[in-house]
């Protein structure tokens, strides 16, 4: 029987819950066999989700408590982590529209708890706060199919949270497009070469151009164009992309766009060799590369010029042998020696 003090306190809150429904989560709490810790802890979970709510102005009315039935019934320890991650995805949206958003949606994604991937994707909503209103529910859901098509926990887990840090660019289109790249990644078991990218890519760096904003929606494109070509031209494809840093996103957005063109008009058995040429231009030119490999070297391997792959060699021994500004002018052919090795290789 309850001591006289946890009589009078859950009185008060079946009286609280007469005027503010906000309380029923509260007097449920309270007629459910629930341990003495399991009580304090989702106890003190609603009272800082509240807390969230009130800062936000957003009155939860009745709400509260069908997402903190559904939640218990998931039984602990897993009702803790809904309810902490719900705590959590309110505290970090960027406005009331996204906070509203996030709890009005909250029960019907909590009826995802089947999913294999349910857990995974419940740890990155948080982070991914201010993107999830411009998800959409739709958005959610195909973020939850998508996670659910990868067995490896582990490797779903990387990449979930390559697609969480891009949650504070506020961009469905860009969460969308790693999500993308980061399910042929996992297909490919190269989630390292994605968690790479996406280090060199902060959102910060992102979002300060177009080019920035365009990067990860042109490179999903060539992602799915390159994965219907096999795992090493995937790799190879999406090295390139990475090996192109620079102080902005313009290089690799273009390369992204470029490729996604060019691949489809070379003939499937000289994609590899082509891709090689590209990458070995870029080790040795860096920035330099895509100019000449997406218009001159492209065009070579349209028309199945077998010698391009040794004057690209050629060229790229030379700048590591005398320097980028002598490979360079082997490119461009400004010696007779470079022009008698393109002639007799075509």
């Amino acid at each position: 029987m309850p001591n006289s003090k946890d009589a009078v306190l859950l009185q008060h809150c079946k009286e609280l819950a007469t005027k503010d429904r906000s309380y029923d989560a509260f007097v449920l709490l309270e007629t459910l066999s629930l341990s003495d810790d399991s009580l304090t802890t989702v106890r003190g979970l609603l009272v800082e989700l509240l807390t969230e709510l009130e800062r936000w102005g957003i009155n939860p009315a009745g709400e509260l408590r069908g997402i903190t039935k559904a939640s218990l019934d998931l039984e602990m320890p897993l009702t803790v982590k809904v309810l902490k991650a719900l705590k959590e995805t309110v505290a970090k949206a960027d406005s009331i529209r996204q906070a509203k958003f996030c709890f009005g949606r909250y029960h019907s994604w909590i009826t995802q708890a089947k999913r294999r991937s349910f857990e995974d994707v419940i740890d990155v909503f948080p982070p991914l706060a201010p993107t999830l209103l411009s998800l959409g529910n739709v958005g959610v859901q195909e973020l939850f199919d998508a996670a659910d098509g990868i067995t490896n926990q582990k490797a779903r887990q990387r990449m979930l949270q390559c697609v969480a840090e891009y949650g504070p660019t506020g961009s469905a289109q860009i969460v969308s497009a790693v999500r993308d790249i980061g399910v042929h990644a996992c297909q490919f078991e190269r989630v390292d070469l994605m968690e790479k990218l996406v280090k060199s890519l902060p959102p910060r760096k992102l979002m300060v151009s177009r080019d920035g904003q365009k990067l990860f929606p042109a490179l999903a494109e060539l992602s799915e164009v390159v994965r219907q070509l096999g795992k090493s031209n995937w790799e190879s494809a999406v090295t390139i992309v990475h090996l192109l840093d620079a102080p902005n996103s313009a290089a690799r957005y273009c390369v992204s766009r470029d490729l996604t063109r060019i691949l489809p008009t070379i003939k499937e058995d000289l994609v590899a060799q082509y891709l090689a040429d590209f990458n070995a231009l870029v080790e040795s030119f860096g920035l330099g590369a895509p100019s000449y490999a997406c218009q001159e070297l492209a065009s070579s391997y349209r028309k199945g010029d077998k010698g391009a792959a040794r004057f690209v060699d050629l060229a790229s021994s030379a700048a590591k042998r005398y320097g980028r500004t002598a490979g360079w002018a082997f490119l461009q052919t400004k010696t007779a020696s470079a022009r008698k090795a393109r002639t007799a290789d075509e």
